[in-house]
């Protein structure tokens, strides 16, 4: 792909616009129309663009759900099929009763055996928690920090993306976990099976949270692609742009179900490049 200026990149459409400014901490507002534009960086690869988004359309809808405090799920939601979270090559829950979606926890395992080929063992803190669980985890933070404080590292009931249990929480769920062993293979390795950081170094203007170097969520290795090479590595523009579709889990239907991604391009890109299009 040509990345001088061409006819295709002066017909890209205006609705790529680079990134908002940052607010003040915690203050991310969702925006259907802004979260719906393409990103800025398909400017120069629209052609990859459209392929991840194909590839996107293999991943069950509920794994890309949008979950945050703007967008929570229903208080009864529980992932269709749990399964058990036992020791393994390379795992090791450090309790039981432990569970994940089965397709995420699947890939977990599948992860951890390689962690494991490289002399690793990661050690789940925290995975599936029901709302209610949620309620009451919050209400002793809240309690001990003040609403306000407790929101910035603790989600209230029915918006954490534990509910999904397609979230885990790693090693011993301070910060220290990044610089660990598990932590450093993680940040390496983890997007190859479909793993994603939720709360990154310095996005809480984005995600509404303060960094979490535990706390990752599974996606599905298209998804994590898509992020890493459209959307700065951030998971949560990714799951926005994704939501903002009129078919989608968006603001208007944030439902589990989606018709792929042909709803969040201008009907202009779905058959081709913007240059090709007839005036």
């Amino acid at each position: 792909m040509h990345r001088s200026l061409s006819i295709q990149s002066l017909l890209f459409p205006l609705l790529l616009t680079a990134l908002p400014s940052e607010p003040a901490h915690g203050e991310h507002n969702f925006d259907s129309e802004e979260a719906s534009r393409p990103p800025e960086a398909a400017r120069t690869d629209y052609g990859g663009f459209l392929s991840l988004l194909e590839a996107m359309k293999s991943i069950p809808p509920v794994y890309l759900r949008l979950v945050d405090k703007t967008h929570p799920l229903e208080p009864d939601y529980t992932p269709a099929q749990l399964a058990a979270l036992t020791p393994g090559p390379g795992l090791r829950p450090s309790r039981e009763g432990l569970q994940l979606d089965s397709r995420a926890a699947a890939s977990l395992r599948t992860m951890a055996a390689a962690a494991s080929r490289d002399g690793v063992t990661l050690v789940v803190s925290s995975a599936y928690r029901s709302f209610e669980y949620q309620a009451g985890l919050f209400r002793r933070f809240a309690a001990s920090h003040g609403e306000k404080e407790a929101s910035r590292f603790s989600a209230r009931a029915g918006t954490s993306q534990h509910q999904l249990g397609t979230a885990a929480d790693f090693g011993d769920i301070t910060n220290a976990f990044a610089e660990s062993e598990a932590g450093i293979w993680m940040a390496a390795n983890a997007g190859r099976f479909g793993w994603s950081l939720s709360y990154p170094r310095g996005a809480e203007h984005i995600t509404g949270y303060q960094w979490e170097s535990w706390h990752w969520r599974w996606i599905g290795t298209p998804a994590v692609r898509m992020q890493d090479r459209f959307f700065q590595g951030s998971q949560q523009r990714l799951l926005e742009f994704w939501a903002a579709g009129p078919d989608s889990n968006g603001p208007d239907s944030n439902g589990p179900d989606s018709n792929g991604p042909d709803s969040k391009v201008p009907p202009e890109y779905r058959n081709g490049t913007p240059g090709n299009r007839q005036p």
